[in-house]
């Protein structure tokens, strides 16, 4: 299976000795520490910080994982996650910062990783890393973001340590304690990047994400007639960016074949490996996310090997623009990738020009005015096929035979079968007397 967190079997069935505190047996082996924190509410905005110790004689397995229960979503949006929370752990021996559920998005690698990213799409998020043997300091951080719903949002935290080999329990002294205070600074020192800041990294245009630790691809000099064809391959779950640059002067690429400036692009997903997901997120000034993001196009999953609906990027201001891919589900993603610029009359939909000039493409107009009747009378030649069907088979399996009573005790009796009426030789139709004056005419007939 995928690795963890996986989008088949999350982070696994729980293992019972490996989530909580077991005193030493018989046979002289220790179990799991656990430090757990359950129901601490969050304020929007705020963080609250754990700082722990670990002392160990070997490397061991820290896992610490974070939960809450989020409300509940429309149906109708796209995005299920309401109240978004964020995991922090920075080893102080190491200086490193890893992020809840992240990967290294260039070769998917294990949770653990930092990436510079957090998850906003789980309400359950983890880091799970090897550290070091002897004394190391952990500071933990729960964020919450974003709440959309309710003042405050409940979370639970549990941090255990484990030995790194499966199956094999820790040996040896060790301790997990929670320690007064701890400092952390900004996560990664900023990658020795970008500026730390009270609030966090701030980072210079081409980097992103909360480290700086992320850039992509610069498309800005790679155009070849105003295109940019690749090939990618995205491991599931994971990002690949692309980014160019937009001057007000020069346009996007700052030269241009035809000598018009480029002021627009058009990004299309090609041909996307069966089965997978990929999906496009584009943003100005920062790296895009799953909820940050000026343009979007999610709709691949259905695609199955075709292209995806281009995204046209009109009205560019100055500044840096990235574009994401972001293999969703459920496997690894290969794909085209193309980014045309050029004008932006050239390059937007025939349909949004007209709706932008409130006017409508006489032609068109024309063409679907041509096509009505035919239409009409592939419909009307349907319904009548139908109705003819219909009258026939009732009239070949069923036989109606009526006696009406017409006046006196004369009869005549008719035989309706199939299309065809008949009057039984056998019955004389004499001619019907009239009403005589005293019968009331207003009678109605027996019926036999």
């Amino acid at each position: 299976l995928t690795t963890i967190p996986s989008t088949v079997q999350g982070f696994g069935r729980m293992k019972l000795d490996s989530s909580v505190y077991l005193f030493q047996n018989q046979s002289g082996l220790k179990g799991t520490p656990l430090y757990a924190l359950d129901a601490k509410d969050l304020q929007h905005g705020r963080s609250d910080k754990i700082c722990l110790t670990v002392n160990t004689e070997k490397p061991v397995y820290v896992s610490v994982t974070l939960v809450w229960t989020d409300p509940p979503a429309s149906h109708i949006t796209g995005r299920q996650l309401v109240n978004n929370l964020d995991l922090l752990v920075h080893d102080m021996k190491t200086n490193k910062t890893r992020f809840g559920n992240s990967k290294r998005h260039t070769d998917g690698s294990q949770t653990g990783d930092s990436s510079g990213l957090h998850d906003d799409l789980n309400n359950v998020e983890q880091v799970a890393y090897v550290a070091k043997k002897g004394l190391s300091d952990i500071a933990i951080k729960v964020h919450a973001k974003s709440l959309k719903k309710g003042g405050s949002q409940a979370y639970g935290l549990a941090v255990s340590v484990r030995s790194p080999e499966k199956g094999v329990a820790l040996s040896g002294e060790f301790t997990l304690e929670k320690l007064g205070s701890c400092k952390t600074g900004c996560p990664n020192n900023c990658s020795s990047i970008g500026s730390c800041s009270h609030s966090g990294c701030k980072c210079p245009p081409r980097y992103g994400g909360v480290d700086c630790s992320l850039t992509g691809e610069n498309l800005t000099e790679l155009f070849q007639n105003n295109t940019y064809n690749t090939t990618i391959n995205v491991p599931q779950g994971s990002w690949k960016y692309f980014l160019f640059e937009y001057k007000s002067k020069t346009g996007i690429s700052g030269s241009d074949p035809d000598g018009k400036k480029a002021n627009a692009a058009k990004v299309e997903i090609l041909h996307p490996s069966r089965t997978s997901d990929p999906d496009l997120y584009i943003n100005k000034g920062d790296i895009p996310t799953h909820s940050s993001y000026h343009w979007k196009e999610t709709t691949c999953d259905s695609c199955k090997g075709k292209q995806s609906k281009p995204v046209y990027m009109n009205n560019l201001n100055e500044g840096v623009y990235w574009i994401g891919v972001n293999a969703a589900c459920c496997i690894d993603s290969t794909l085209g990738l193309r980014v045309t610029i050029g004008d932006e009359n050239e390059l937007k939909p025939m349909e949004d020009i007209n709706d932008n000039k409130g006017k409508i493409d006489k032609t068109d107009q024309k063409k679907d005015v041509q096509k009505q009747p035919h239409y009409l009378l592939v419909i009307e030649l349907a319904t009548g096929i139908l109705v003819a069907l219909g009258v026939l088979g009732i009239g070949g399996y069923f036989t109606v035979c009526c006696l009406k009573k017409l006046r006196g005790n004369f009869y005549a009796q008719v035989v309706a079968e199939s299309e065809e009426v008949d009057i039984d030789e056998g019955v004389s139709l004499p001619e019907i007397p009239p009403i005589s004056q005293d019968e009331d005419a207003t009678a109605a007939p027996e019926v036999s």
